[in-house]
This record gives C-alpha cells, sequence and structure tokens, in this order.
C-alpha cells in the first residue's frame, strides 16, 4: 500500500494540495516535520469489468531527519494514513495504513528501510503485509506478519 500511499504524497506535493488538520501531532519545536493530507482521488482505481474506484487519501505523516558525524540513520517517519475506497453507489471500503519506518544506511553502505505496521504492498511485492519489513536497496529483503491481499484488491472485492 505505501506504493501507493507515496505515488499519492508525491502528487499532493507537486500539485500543492492544501492540507486540512486532521489531528496531526505537533512539529516537536520545529525538530520534526509533519505533513498532512485530506484529497479525493476520483476514478483512482480500476476493479475490472470497467468499474472505477474513487479513493479519499486522508491521514498525516511526521518524521525527523537526522543528522551528524558518524550517524547512519536518515530518517524516521510516523505515518497514519486512512484510505476510503468508494464505488458510484455510494458505498465505501477503508483501509488504514498505520506505523513507523526507519531510514539508514547499514555498515556495508545501503541504502535499509525497516517498515512497521500495515504497509502494504511492500516494494510491489503483489501482497499486503500486516508486520514488519525490511527493504534493502529497494527490495524487500525479510517480513514477518500476515500476508493478505493488496488494499485495491480488498476494496473490489467489498465494493464490485
Amino acid at each position: 500500500m505505501r506504493s501507493v500511499m507515496t505515488k499519492l504524497v508525491v502528487v499532493a506535493l507537486v500539485f500543492g494540495l492544501a492540507p486540512v488538520a486532521l489531528g496531526a501531532p505537533a512539529d516537536g519545536n520545529g525538530k520534526k516535520f509533519v505533513f498532512e493530507f485530506d484529497e479525493d482521488i476520483p476514478d483512482a482505481y480500476e476493479c475490472g469489468g470497467g468499474e472505477w474506484l474513487d479513493i479519499h487519501f486522508g491521514g498525516w505523516f511526521q518524521g525527523q531527519e537526522f543528522q551528524g558525524k558518524g550517524n547512519r540513520n536518515l530518517e524516521l517517519a510516523v505515518f497514519h494514513v486512512v484510505l476510503t475506497f468508494s464505488n458510484d453507489e455510494g458505498d465505501s471500503f477503508v483501509y488504514n495504513d498505520v506505523g513507523p519506518d526507519r531510514a539508514y544506511f547499514d555498515k556495508d553502505g545501503n541504502f535499509v528501510v525497516t517498515i512497521t505496521g500495515r504497509p502494504g504492498n511492500v516494494s510491489d511485492e503483489g501482497f499486503a503485509l500486516n508486520g514488519h519489513a525490511v527493504v534493502v536497496n529497494g527490495d524487500l529483503e525479510w517480513f514477518a506478519g500476515k500476508k493478505g491481499p493488496i488494499a485495491e484488491d480488498q476494496a473490489c472485492a467489498a465494493l464490485t
């Protein structure tokens, strides 16, 4: 799911969509960044057979970037994303993605992201994950938790 979420965040940033207060955390006296989002995206996902679902993309993420000599940690980010899929009849399906991600360089210089929570379709592997994953240089290296269908497929099954 984070792949879809990441694409939606990029769209929001590129087009300068105005954030709406959704109870996001404070900025830690300027030590953290906080980004809120609240956007409707019509016809965002096709279920097949010509049926399309709209997505409401709401929530926030916060993070802290780390700097300093000898510090391999890059960032800690916490996500609180609520995706609400809806069909033309007004029925809806809600998918929550909540959890922390940590980005760092390992001792060999690899870029590593550890993901905890409900990250969804990690590295476009084709399944949603509820648990913990380690992604190294963009490839899923390890995961623990429950696998299931991706959010879009869950929404299609519920709404079509």
